[in-house]
């Protein structure tokens, strides 16, 4: 949605598609795009990790959709990783409610 953003709402800058791997700054206003969209959610989601370790050690780190492993790698505290968390959860709910 970042990306779609920078490139809807701007009159010249390009649509970019993120790359697994990514520089922490660009030299081209493509890299710099990418650099400054994934290392920018990177951080926050750090961030916002580390402000609720802070208040709960014990935390746990759930992480569900079409990107969750390519931040799987990136981020400082181990997290689980299954893009269909959702999906399964779903599925398990309903197949509770068929069985019965």
């Amino acid at each position: 949605m970042r990306f779609k953003a920078l490139n809807n709402f701007t009159k010249k800058l390009p649509l970019c598609e993120p790359d697994e791997d990514v520089d922490f700054l660009g030299d081209t206003t493509i890299s710099a795009i990418k650099a400054g969209v994934q290392n920018g959610i990177i951080a926050e989601i750090n961030s916002y990790i580390e402000k609720l370790d802070n208040e709960n050690n014990k935390l746990n780190i759930f992480l569900t959709g079409g990107d969750t492993f390519f931040f799987d790698k990136k981020l400082k505290k181990p997290i689980f990783a299954d893009p269909f968390l959702v999906l399964k959860g779903l599925n398990r709910i309903l197949s509770y409610n068929v069985e019965k």
